[in-house]
């Protein structure tokens, strides 16, 4: 469940609070589709909801789909389903607003803890205290009886004003089932807020940055991401005020560090890369316990460690909750599982649906109406594979399968040529075309027979991702061809120069020319210009630069090297950077979210 504020109009204080619910089963990319989403409430007025009369209907609603209701599908027997609330994702204003608690600007802020924090300088802050000391969890139960005490005594027990309408819902705990949106807590909070300390305080802190930064926008504007990531890099002096949380996210999984390895100094940088890499493993797609720990312990250490360097003022709500981040993972999953990343875009997508200032609510319903019934209807009224269907398809936004694109070729199950086909023939010299004599014999050294012909393509998608070859040249600021690939047990980096089909025909014609047959052989592979990681100098491992403990990014360099990889063999893309001399490849930490 989500819910939050959207500004309507620029001119007053009047706002939507849309309430979405995302099915679980769902695979994440089907989840998140605005089609397959519940709208399940909306608020619309000058001031925030009240939650006293906003979220009854809603919780009343989500205990009947918990006592049962019966699904007739068309074509199969009638069943019994039950659906059951399980998490709950808000920023931290309308989190206290549906857990009827203080803001996070309070006493007892923290929905995690009972932390009380101190209040100075017109800030409120979580110092870490004593070395190992922890406050208390809350738990559910004891979240009730604050609730009851503070109802009878007309008062805040603990932070808690009163009794949450969500308690209604069945099996849900009010604690654990309240997420730690890592996009506003971590992207828009921490990494906005560390930005602007380095490139916007004051002159005379140590950690102060911002003379360097025209130099720095030079290293960001010649970035080249891959298409995974949409928004390419923009200058912080003239727009951070505009970046959009995948930005932040950008930068702080990937760009930052091997910039800022040159201008923070070394006892900041190293608190900053503990922040990276515990972030870097909650958004795995696939955690171990051991790495959870270490992703705990690695926050825990920033936290005291940026208490320290920055200030006890500046350890806010955003920066505690970190702390809460690993259990958080352990009760509801990776990180990107319950973002807004998702609700946010859903959330744009609802405001251009307004054309007017009148009736703003009533517009909102029937057009959300219209596009929930909008691709039902075309199923009705059109036969699939039809001129009508395809421009209703068009129409309604609905992204075409690769095997009905024309240009797409199915290789293997999930696998496919993308684009032009080049041919290139054995000669009687034993040469093929113009592929160079190195690229040949690292492919013959691969393969068990001896090829007739190779096919050159210059994309291929495997199992829904879009990799380049740098024989590609129509996407120019973005570099899809650096990937990450197997070899021997061992990941390594490179670049794709393109993509080779080898062929050899398997009949018995003595007749190659007018040969009909199907029997063919082929072996796909493609075809990389190696990297060579370059590591901390030879006996001064305990000395090494930080940069070498993140286990993400690696330091390079291009060989003249190359490797015919099978495509089974290729992890995915890589973020490749080129910063003063140096290269550098960045992992993604999943290849589920994308911007």
């Amino acid at each position: 469940m989500n819910t939050d504020g959207i500004k309507v109009f620029r001119s007053s204080n009047y706002g939507l609070w849309p309430v979405y619910l995302a099915i679980n089963e769902l695979p994440f990319r089907m989840r998140t589709r605005r089609e397959n989403m519940v709208f399940a409430g909306l608020w619309f007025g000058e001031y925030k909801p009240k939650m006293r009369i906003f979220l009854p209907p809603l919780a009343k609603s989500i205990k009947a789909l918990a006592d049962g209701f019966q699904v007739r599908p068309p074509d199969t027997t009638p069943f019994e389903c039950k659906a059951f609330l399980l998490a709950c994702s808000c920023d931290l204003q309308a989190k206290a607003l549906v857990m009827d608690m203080v803001a996070h600007n309070g006493y007892y802020g923290c929905p995690k803890c009972l932390q009380k924090g101190t209040h100075n300088d017109r800030r409120h802050q979580y110092p870490c205290g004593a070395e190992g000391a922890q406050d208390p969890l809350r738990t559910h139960e004891e979240t009730l009886a604050h609730a009851r005490e503070a109802h009878i005594q007309q008062t805040t027990v603990y932070g808690i004003k009163g009794p949450s309408w969500l308690n209604l819902a069945p099996r849900f705990n009010l604690i654990s089932g309240m997420t730690i949106d890592y996009m506003h807590g971590s992207l828009l909070g921490i990494t906005k807020a560390l930005m602007s300390l380095w490139f916007k305080s004051a002159k005379t802190q140590r950690y102060y940055c911002g003379h360097h930064l025209q130099e720095i926008d030079e290293m960001m504007l010649a970035m080249r991401p891959p298409l995974d990531i949409h928004r390419t890099p923009r200058a912080i002096q003239d727009h951070m005020q505009h970046w959009k949380a995948s930005e932040y996210r950008a930068w702080l999984l990937f760009y930052s560090l091997p910039i800022m390895q040159h201008f923070l100094p070394p006892d900041y940088y190293e608190n900053y890369t503990l922040l990276v890499t515990g972030l870097h493993i909650l958004l795995k797609d696939t955690i171990t316990e051991a790495e959870l720990q270490s992703a705990d312990d690695h926050l825990k250490q920033f936290v005291n460690g940026f208490e320290k360097l920055y200030g006890t003022s500046r350890v806010s709500l955003n920066v505690h909750s970190l702390l809460h981040y690993a259990d958080t993972v352990r009760e509801l999953g990776p990180l990107w599982a319950h973002s807004c990343f998702f609700f946010e875009d859903v959330n744009g997508q609802v405001l251009r649906l307004i054309h007017g200032t009148q009736a703003v609510e009533e517009q909102v319903l029937r057009a959300v109406a219209i596009l929930q019934r909008f691709a039902e209807m075309g199923d009705q009224c059109f036969e699939p594979g039809t001129p009508a269907k395809k421009l209703w398809d068009k129409l309604n936004s609905v992204v075409q399968s690769p095997e009905e694109r024309s240009n797409f070729e199915q290789i293997a199950r999930g696998y496919y040529m993308v684009g032009s086909l080049k041919e290139e023939l054995r000669r009687a010299n034993g040469t093929y075309g113009s592929l160079k004599k190195c690229h040949v014999d690292v492919v013959l050294a691969n393969v068990e027979f001896v090829p007739e012909r190779f096919m050159v393509y210059q994309r291929l998608m495997k199992e829904g991702e879009m990799i380049h070859s740098r024989l590609y040249t129509r996407a120019v600021r973005h570099n899809s061809y650096t990937i990450a690939f197997v070899s021997n047990g061992i990941t390594c980096f490179g670049e794709v120069l393109y993509f080779l089909q080898a062929s050899v025909r398997t009949c018995s014609c003595s007749a190659t020319a007018n040969c009909q047959c199907d029997l063919v052989e082929s072996r796909h592979y493609a075809i990389v210009q190696c990297f060579q990681p370059v590591g901390p100098a030879q006996g001064d491992l305990e000395n090494s630069h930080p940069l070498y403990s993140v286990p993400h990014i690696f330091k390079c360099r291009k060989t003249e090297a190359c490797a015919a990889v099978k495509l089974s063999n290729i992890s995915g893309k890589v973020v490749s950077m080129y910063i003063k001399g140096n290269s550098y490849v960045a992992t993604f930490p999943n290849r589920v979210e994308k911007d």
